[in-house]
């Protein structure tokens, strides 16, 4: 910052002096554009963003930076993605319509995300946010009646959904619901010959 000569040191004191006795409007019009603009710079506390226009109205206009290539980067396995992009997706009012036509037939969750190139978690969205009511994912009878059979027969509870095809909370109800008795996580019981 820089120093203020004595001659403005003088003038700010006479400023301060006068506003103390309510006289500022004779001293502020005997200022010439120099003095005002120092005893503003020296008076003020001006807020970060208008400081941050001042200088770079001072320094001037800069040449638009431009990002630098990059080497591509490697590791033992190979030449390394530099960044994998997601698509978007937005559907128009008469897709979700359709989205909600296929869903209330029965069209099951993951064909629809296929057909309209979304993610399954974003049909139950559209579906929650049109108000309809969600279905549950079904499991076959078929599914329903091994289920029992193999968790008692010694496989876990992971291994009867990956059998089946389902998940774990969803094999876990389906062997509460036929009456089955949950053993304690980590213990497989192998059949016996």
């Amino acid at each position: 910052m820089k120093s203020l000569d004595s001659e403005i040191q003088k003038l700010a004191l006479r400023h301060k002096a006068e506003s103390e006795s309510g006289n500022q409007t004779s001293f502020v019009a005997s200022l010439n554009n120099e003095h005002l603009v120092v005893l503003c710079r020296s008076f003020s506390n001006q807020s970060v963003a208008l400081k941050s226009l001042i200088s770079r109205t001072l320094r001037g206009k800069r040449a638009i930076a431009t990002r630098s290539s990059k080497s591509p980067r490697n590791d033992v396995r190979g030449p390394m993605a530099e960044k994998t992009l997601q698509t978007q997706t937005r559907l128009s009012y008469p897709r979700r319509q359709e989205l909600l036509t296929a869903y209330a037939a029965g069209t099951p969750v993951r064909q629809i995300a296929r057909e309209f190139g979304i993610h399954r978690n974003t049909v139950t969205t559209i579906v929650n946010s049109e108000g309809a009511p969600v279905r549950r994912p079904r499991i076959s009878s078929e599914a329903k009646a091994q289920a029992l059979p193999l968790y008692e027969g010694g496989m876990s509870l992971a291994e009867v959904a990956k059998e089946l095809g389902i998940s774990s909370a969803g094999a876990r109800a389906i062997i509460r619901d036929a009456g089955g008795t949950m053993r304690p996580a980590g213990i497989v019981r192998h059949p016996q010959h």
